[in-house]
């Protein structure tokens, strides 16, 4: 679950129980730490970290500017070739967003992910 969030796991657990789970497969905790290995990134972190909690428009500014500089880095070649080979043309998929960290003893994070569906991928350059 450290790698992959709770949806990830529980579909392992139901295939490996022999129950039927559509194909898919799911894009770790390792590419987040890859894309944000960046000073930029990292200094925006701390920043949001260090905002109060009553602060909540401070709050909501920094996390809304650190998810698009976030989005805005392009995956690493390899990882993109590998998603890519995962995908057939023409087929839609749902992608689903996932925490290692959820509904801790102290906090819950529902609601704050996001699930896409109908996800066509773009075709493949020759």
């Amino acid at each position: 679950m450290q790698l992959t969030g709770g949806e990830g796991a529980n579909l392992t657990k139901l295939l490996s129980a022999g129950l039927p789970v559509p194909d898919g497969f799911c894009v770790t905790t390792a590419v987040y730490d890859e894309l944000v290995d960046d000073e930029e990134i990292v200094a925006m972190i701390d920043d949001l970290e260090a905002t109060g909690t009553t602060d909540t428009e401070t709050l909501g500014e920094r996390a809304a500017a650190l998810r698009d500089a976030v989005r805005a880095t392009e995956l690493p070649t390899d990882v993109e070739s590998s998603i890519e080979s995962q995908l057939e043309p023409d087929v839609s998929y749902v992608a689903r967003s996932s925490a290692t960290a959820e509904d801790l003893p102290t906090a819950s994070f529902a609601g704050q992910h996001s699930t896409v569906l109908e996800v066509i991928p773009p075709r493949r350059r020759a």
